[in-house]
């Protein structure tokens, strides 16, 4: 009830801020965004009302939560009564514009999730991760002109629209066609990118969409990310008390970590690729088990290819039941922060020209202030589901190359036994120095074990026979 009370007194501000902001020619548009605490880094809680500005010639936009929003739709609307009473001094400096905010002002750009299994098995993970706003990786632009509208469109004006795939888009079977590459040659207005840029197709070159869905009349073009806004390079790995990486060494069961002094965990985030283009700087920060303060890389400027090349180091000392069920259970949460380009997007000259409506007519954003509190609601319930869906999937697909990786080590320590008993076998020697086996087998707390019954039991027997005890393992 709290979200729905929430959206019944936020969504008619929004319209009224939009509004204003047609009327004054402000050239900004706001929406109300639903934000999940799963994009916020909490593990539960509940979905929080915010809303966002964007700027419509530049294409940059902020995040304000509910009570900024409301703060400044108030001084909005003083800056609209005094134009409305014809004061002259109405219009005031940026710097004091309810409307504004400057672009260097840090926003976040996405989120990751690296979920942190493998280290409770000692086994290091390495991984390129989705970087998904709080809409999640997979929105998928949704304008106003439909498929169907396009091709009715372009036929006049062009020879063919082609793709890489097939040569052609056959649009008559229905259903989904999906083609990697779509080139759109000579007038293609009204066509937005993903950046909320329409294609100017003035010059007749050849225009490229990375994703093209269509099904029906029903689907916008959108580019092969949806909203996903990059790839974040991480690596976490398992080392010994001198730093050192473990390579061979693994557990089968978490557990086993409680019986070390200490673990080391050394992560590395190498770097973020692929950002959107109106970043002009960026940087990542994360909270690491009990931290209270945020952890941050350096901040990178001038590129959207951000190498951050940070490595920290974390130590778990003693080795808890707590800290082992965090390594098991949980995922960091790592975001990525960034400033914007006073030209954004960099959208053109004549999107300057525009008036606030007709840039709001043009901007292919969902129209979610005209939506009614339950839709919004239901819209974001299922955009929840949806994301818990993608979550759930990486996690499970986290623990598979867990237990791929487990099963590669334990292979390759068996490949080594397999093969110093062949050599033996060669050379017609029927024992084996249990030192040689253990050398192979000590790096794995499992096979240690074994290692360590095998010994035992060999001892008890030839201690039971009155003999001395053998260093020797017999080859049967």
């Amino acid at each position: 009830m709290l979200l729905m009370d929430d959206l019944v007194q936020t969504l008619p501000m929004v319209n009224e801020a939009n509004a204003m902001s047609e009327e004054l020619n402000k050239k900004v548009k706001f929406e109300v965004a639903l934000v999940s605490p799963q994009s916020r880094g909490l593990t539960d809680g509940r979905t929080e009302v915010m809303v966002t500005m964007k700027q419509l010639t530049t294409g940059n936009s902020w995040m304000w939560d509910r009570n900024k929003f409301i703060n400044r739709k108030y001084l909005m609307q003083e800056m609209y009564q005094n134009y409305v009473e014809g004061d002259a001094d109405w219009d005031l400096p940026k710097e004091k514009d309810p409307f504004w905010e400057p672009a260097n002002a840090e926003i976040l750009i996405g989120t990751v999730h690296l979920y942190l299994q493998s280290l409770a098995y000692l086994i290091e993970l390495e991984d390129n991760l989705v970087i998904s706003d709080y809409k999640g990786q997979r929105e998928r632009a949704t304008g106003k002109i439909g498929i169907a509208e396009v091709l009715i469109k372009l036929k006049d004006n062009l020879p063919s629209l082609t793709s890489r795939a097939t040569g052609k888009i056959d649009s008559e079977k229905g259903g989904y066609k999906r083609y990697r590459t779509a080139h759109i040659k000579g007038d293609n207005s009204g066509i937005s990118d993903d950046k909320g840029s329409e294609k100017d197709s003035e010059k007749g070159g050849y225009k490229r969409y990375r994703t093209a869905h269509i099904k029906g009349d029903n689907s916008g073009i959108s580019d092969d990310k949806g909203s996903e806004k990059g790839r974040l390079m991480v690596a976490a790995i398992p080392c010994t008390p001198k730093w050192q990486e473990i390579k061979d060494d693994f557990v089968e069961d978490p557990k086993e970590l409680l019986k070390m002094k200490q673990l080391n965990i050394l992560l590395k985030i190498q770097a973020a690729k692929g950002l959107p283009a109106n970043i002009s700087s960026g940087f990542c920060q994360f909270k690491f088990y009990m931290d209270k303060d945020f952890t941050k890389t350096s901040e990178v400027k001038g590129t959207i290819n951000q190498d951050y090349n940070y490595s920290g180091k974390f130590t778990f000392k003693p080795v808890t039941k707590q800290a082992v069920d965090y390594l098991d259970q949980s995922a960091l949460h790592l975001e990525v922060w960034g400033r914007q380009k006073e030209t954004g997007f960099g959208l053109g000259k004549d999107v300057a020209k525009l008036t606030t409506k007709e840039l709001m007519t043009r901007d292919k954003s969902s129209p979610v202030s005209h939506k009614s509190p339950a839709k919004v609601k239901q819209d974001s319930a299922d955009g929840q589901e949806e994301e818990a869906a993608e979550e759930e999937s990486y996690r499970i697909s986290a623990e598979i190359n867990t237990y791929r990786k487990r099963a590669e080590r334990a292979e390759t320590k068996l490949s080594k036994f397999q093969k110093m008993i062949e050599e033996a076998q060669d050379k017609n020697e029927t024992t084996l120095q249990v030192s040689k086996l253990l050398e192979i087998l000590s790096s794995s707390h499992r096979f240690r074990a074994v290692a360590d019954v095998v010994v035992g039991v060999e001892a008890k027997k030839q201690e039971s026979l009155g003999q001395k005890t053998s260093q020797a393992c017999s080859i049967q």
